[in-house]
């Protein structure tokens, strides 16, 4: 989550403004960890909340072993800040192993980042099958069947119909599930009342198997190449 908190704070150097001592990757094993508090920054997608249950785990293991703090006192120190919100299915993952009687979940409603005036970005980088990068990230909707990555793309599209309106037409090209979810929140009024003119008349929603080849294209020009380097490189985590 570094990268993308990148797009709409400054970085390390807010969190180190609110008191952060030392910020480290998500991992299983988080290593020496001195601090009082323990804070995990994740999206609700079952690789990485797996791998904050790894490390809570691994964390509980030490102080047992250290004659450390007992796991009653774990409640006041572990807290994860889910972006956007923690799932149902990221619900049952910390339910069944434990995990959420030793912590304190917290949603941040955080979806959308801006990566250009007019590009805003999910950054969810594990809902395609294979990404254009040096390292091959596996799908978790296409291989393990975890629509979490559709149902944030319907949220998002919601997000944005509470600024701009209610989007009178959304056609799916490959994408009809996430249309439906969109039209579903409205039926089932889980969004607020909206009293604003539509400014978008019109949502094309394209998945990305409809056209697998624009990521590979390459730009002609060296602003181009400068610009798709340091964008991918923000985008990987």
């Amino acid at each position: 989550m570094s990268k993308p908190l990148n797009f709409i704070t400054e970085g390390v150097a807010l969190l180190k403004q609110c008191g952060a001592v030392q910020i480290m990757s998500l991992a299983p094993v988080l290593g020496s960890f001195t601090q009082p508090n323990l804070v995990y920054f994740l999206m609700p997608i079952a690789k990485h909340v797996n791998t904050a249950i790894s490390s809570i785990h691994k964390l509980q293991e030490q102080e047992v072993s250290s004659g450390g703090l007992c796991q009653t006192q774990i409640n006041a120190r572990v807290f994860l800040f889910f972006f956007p919100y923690c799932t149902r299915v990221a619900k049952e993952l910390l339910k069944e192993s434990g995990v959420s009687d030793v912590c304190t979940v917290m949603n941040t409603d955080v979806n959308i980042y801006p990566l250009d005036d007019d590009i805003l970005s999910l950054e969810i980088s594990s809902c395609y099958p294979w990404r254009p990068s040096r390292t091959l990230t596996p799908s978790d909707l296409y291989l393990h069947n975890d629509l979490t990555s559709l149902q944030l793309v319907a949220d998002a599209i919601c997000s944005m119909e509470q600024f701009y309106g209610v989007i009178p037409e959304i056609i799916g090209a490959n994408a009809q599930a996430v249309v439906d979810m969109v039209l579903q929140s409205r039926v089932e009024g889980r969004l607020k009342e909206v009293d604003l003119p539509p400014e978008i008349s019109r949502l094309v929603v394209i998945d990305r198997s409809a056209d697998p080849v624009t990521p590979f294209v390459t730009p002609l020009t060296y602003e181009g190449l400068i610009n798709e380097v340091d964008v991918a490189g923000r985008s990987e985590d």
